[in-house]
């Protein structure tokens, strides 16, 4: 019999073997520029083919990175057939199961209620403030980061959580001379393993919930044991792992945690959204979309943030950090 080179999609259309196969060298090919970013020159182009172009006006670099690669991988699958238009829409609007516009609308907003109280300074003023008491005890402040991270996580996602921790774990290590090992190892650990307890803790548990039609409520009932149990087994784990770079007692200099709370009102107004946001996610019935209820809290911190924006002389708190505009900052 003759093997046919001819394959069928979902719709039953035509798809040649070669089309087959190239979406799979498309992934390597976007994958090694994920891992690998490129940078062209452009301002060396420009001069070696057309030395009379104004290069102020034009970008001297272009990155191939993150960003860039996918869209690229996108637009060959749609230049060699492999993908149609409708192919696109469907992958963004989804069926009755996944929806992947919600998902990325409920992650993309709460990252940004987030990323903005962040910006305010409470985070290092919780985590100043833990490390402070731990009185210089090297086991207190390996559980202090535990506790922190712990925290952090089950409110916000684990990649607000590393991108607030770290540089605050690597300041403690540094002015302590506490190995940043055991903290950092720790960080990451609880960060992945804390964020599959919330819906909204990872992407993936979007995805993974949504396609199951569980809500909030349901997906934490499974979910919050089996973190639990893991979160505890990988903090046991990691101290035997580490116990030997963990002094009992470190010299721990005193910081004054109200020096980063750059912004106390837009603090509290920062933390009452995300705690409201999380309460109206756990509580609502089915019938109201998750990713409105956040995509209304992101509104309400991209007003607070607008505002500042027009308004930068706001009154400045004890400790924060004065908002000028531009327009002062004229060379002499």
């Amino acid at each position: 019999h003759t093997v046919s080179m001819q394959l069928c999609d979902c719709k039953g259309t035509s798809l040649s073997l070669f089309q087959e196969i190239v979406p799979c060298f498309v992934l390597i090919i976007v994958v090694f520029f994920l891992v690998r970013p490129v940078v062209i020159p452009l301002n060396r182009l420009y001069k070696k083919f057309n030395p009379c172009i104004p290069t102020f006006i034009l970008p001297k670099k272009f990155y191939i990175d993150y960003a860039i690669a996918p869209l690229f991988g996108v637009i060959l699958l749609l230049a060699v057939g492999t993908i149609k238009l409708h192919d696109m829409a469907h992958g963004i609007i989804g069926d009755n199961r996944v929806q992947p516009f919600t998902i990325i609308i409920l992650f993309f907003s709460l990252s940004y209620v987030c990323l903005s109280l962040d910006i305010t300074g409470i985070f290092e003023y919780i985590s100043i403030k833990a490390i402070n008491a731990s009185k210089g005890s090297g086991i207190i402040v390996f559980l202090s980061i535990f506790m922190l991270s712990t925290m952090l996580t089950i409110l916000t996602s684990n990649d607000i959580v590393i991108l607030t921790m770290t540089p605050i774990i690597c300041g403690v290590s540094k002015f302590t001379g506490l190995d940043h090992r055991p903290l950092i190892y720790l960080q990451f650990f609880m960060a992945n393993v804390w964020s599959a307890i919330l819906f909204v803790g990872d992407p993936t548990n979007i995805i993974v919930a949504t396609a199951f039609q569980f809500n909030f409520l349901e997906y934490s009932k499974w979910m919050t044991l089996p973190s639990i149990l893991a979160g505890l087994s990988c903090l046991l784990l990691l101290w035997f792992k580490f116990r030997t770079l963990i002094p009992l007692q470190i010299k721990i200099p005193y910081q004054d945690p109200g020096l980063h709370l750059k912004d106390k009102l837009g603090a509290v107004y920062g933390s009452v959204c995300l705690v409201t946001c999380l309460l109206l996610l756990g509580s609502v019935p089915p019938i109201i979309p998750m990713w409105g209820i956040s995509a209304m809290f992101a509104v309400l911190m991209f007003l607070k943030d607008l505002l500042y924006d027009f308004f930068p002389y706001y009154p400045v708190e004890k400790g924060s950090i004065d908002v000028v505009s531009f327009e002062d900052d004229q060379p002499p």
